[in-house]
């Protein structure tokens, strides 16, 4: 018996030791893997989703207009606002054909590449550290909402990291991969947008602090790395060829289109005289503090703690964070100054914003696994979950019954989620009402950031009362194309071939919503008495055109704004959680007018 016993032992470490010389099936499937590949899923679901589903805004349109003229025969040019889209627009309506998801096809994949940067950066950030900073360019409104719009700000902030990446992994490892990233990223930098102009002064602000930092008794780490990195960079010719004919190829030939439009080189010039203009006040320009208040609505996530961030990292003397903070700090210091305000220059802030916050959160979950007290620390995070649910019901009711009451009880939550912590520190200790502190409010800013992102993307992606939203294109406006498409069939037997006059003052939302109708001409002012074509298009007056033919006509809503007036805290709190106000925006439409037809 005990020899059967023996032998039945034995054969079972040998089937130990047999499975575990084994071959795994799938030895690059870890962990970490599979978490950036479902994070790469949802980014790419995110972004592709429904993209084509809002109607491209004035920007998008002329971006757009660019490349579809260009595609679709003689007389379009390269000079467009963001030449390296142009380039991506041009091939996508080559193989797709135009359309308002097309446009946006390269944002959208350029938007997904972001997400998974910090893959990258492990060894700066932290496993966890990098997985939460994918996490929060995954769910963050203004990458979210930026990498579905056709235009080059979303390009401009994944190549501007990925330069980044490049250079901090030369300076960390001193390979030429990392070096050809940084130089081919830099490439596309220069062609995506004007506020690469932005970066480049963040790097040089970033640069000048380090060095004087190196200056100081003891000198400084990171400045002589950086210094020893460019200094072995220079002794490897080879490497530098194969970089600076990546940097130029790129920035050369895209912004061209394979030099088959050599005005893209001029593209490229105008981006830093876009730049330099940008500084000038603008009509209907955003107030100064736009930026602050995007960050403090949309993305209050990354701003607490993206500043903790900046703190940890000049206290720990990290190169990344140092650059991280520094070009968050001067592109912030620019959308402050600058004229033209929009969702570009916030979204060059919420880039570096992320890596910080990503390398504070991921360190502070490595203590929260090391030391924490599970029944303890999460005693206090189902509290402060209750009370901030319980914050946000009382505030969502104050806001629909306009009620004092609720708004002193949503108040009094704050103090009471304040009395808890206390308490809990004297019973428990501080660190752990740290702890359970920071767990609460990491759950509880990152639900009003999803929430935020996915009504931006999905529902109100065309409302001006947005932040984001700074100028609306109504789905109305598609209604034109589709009802002078009806009465060019009724009239003249096919599609797209009625004769068109339209308004000069149109702009390019109607111009690209048109592009498909042959026979069209468009004015350098109002139409006259000389207009006699079958379908005229107009701004809406509230008096009719004077026509050489009698019409009728129909409006269409084209463009929309919001400024906020006069409003109660009620309404304030209304426009808070839900968008709604009660004034409505304002509209700008378009009439088409059709003429009579003689019997």
């Amino acid at each position: 018996m005990l020899d059967s016993q023996r032998m039945t032992t034995q054969d079972g470490m040998g089937q130990l030791q047999a499975d575990a010389e084994r071959p795994v099936a799938l030895p690059w499937l870890t962990v970490d893997t599979a978490l950036y590949l479902l994070l790469g899923g949802l980014a790419l679901t995110s972004r592709f989703y429904a993209l084509g589903a809002r109607p491209l805004t004035a920007p998008e349109a002329t971006q757009a207009l660019h490349a579809w003229q260009a595609v679709s025969g003689p007389g379009g040019d390269a000079l467009a606002p963001s030449p390296l889209l142009f380039a991506g627009q041009a091939l996508a309506f080559a193989l797709l054909g135009a359309g308002d998801g097309a446009a946006r096809l390269f944002p959208a994949l350029a938007g997904t590449v972001l997400v998974l940067l910090p893959y990258l950066l492990r060894h700066r950030l932290g496993r966890i550290g990098a997985l939460v900073t994918s996490a929060c360019l995954l769910i963050s409104p203004t990458a979210l909402f930026t990498s579905r719009d056709g235009s080059g700000e979303g390009l401009l902030l994944t190549a501007g990291l990925a330069a980044f990446v490049g250079l901090v992994g030369w300076v960390d490892f001193r390979r030429p991969g990392y070096l050809y990233l940084a130089a081919a990223s830099a490439g596309l930098a220069l062609t995506a947008a004007p506020g690469v102009y932005t970066l480049i002064v963040a790097l040089a602000f970033a640069f000048g602090l380090l060095a004087l930092l190196g200056r100081r008794a003891g000198g400084d780490l990171s400045w002589a790395n950086l210094r020893s990195a460019w200094q072995q960079a220079q002794t490897q010719q080879k490497w530098l060829r194969v970089a600076g004919a990546l940097f130029l190829g790129l920035l050369v030939l895209l912004p061209t289109a394979l030099l088959l439009h050599l005005e893209g080189v001029q593209a490229v010039v105008n981006l830093f005289l876009a730049w330099i203009n940008h500084f000038a006040p603008w009509a209907g320009e955003q107030p100064w503090s736009y930026p602050l208040a995007v960050l403090a609505l949309h993305e209050p996530l990354l701003l607490l703690f993206g500043l903790a961030g900046a703190i940890l990292a000049f206290q720990q003397r990290d190169l990344m964070g140092r650059l991280s903070a520094a070009w968050a700090g001067v592109a912030l210091i620019v959308a402050l100054m600058a004229g033209g305000r929009g969702p570009g220059d916030v979204l060059l802030v919420v880039g570096p914003l992320a890596l910080l916050a990503g390398r504070f959160i991921g360190q502070f979950l490595e203590n929260v696994a090391a030391r924490g007290q599970w029944i303890q620390d999460a005693l206090i995070v189902g509290v402060l979950l209750a009370i901030g649910v319980f914050y946000y019901v009382e505030l969502a009711t104050f806001a629909f019954r306009r009620q004092t009451s609720y708004l002193w009880l949503a108040l009094l939550s704050l103090g009471l989620a304040a009395g808890v912590f206390a308490l809990y520190a004297v019973w428990f200790g501080r660190e752990s009402a740290w702890r359970g502190g920071g767990l609460a409010l990491v759950i509880l800013l990152s639900l009003p950031t999803i929430a935020s992102a996915t009504n931006l993307a999905y529902h109100r992606g065309h409302d001006p009362r947005e932040l984001l939203v700074v100028e609306g294109t109504s789905p109305n406006v598609r209604d034109l194309p589709a009802l002078l498409e009806q009465a060019s069939m009724q009239r003249l037997g096919a599609l797209e071939i009625i004769p068109i006059t339209v308004d000069g003052s149109m702009g390019p939302v109607v111009r690209w919503y048109l592009r498909d109708f042959r026979h069209q001409t468009w004015l350098a002012g109002a139409p006259g008495p000389e207009v006699t074509t079958e379908a005229v298009i107009t701004p809406w007056k509230p008096y009719a055109p004077d026509l050489g033919a009698a019409y009728f006509g129909a409006d269409f809503i084209v463009r929309t704004t919001w400024q906020p007036g006069d409003m109660a805290w009620a309404d304030w709190a209304n426009w808070l959680l839900f968008r709604k106000t009660p004034d409505r925006p304002q509209s700008e439409r378009a009439v088409l007018w059709l003429r009579y037809q003689e019997d």
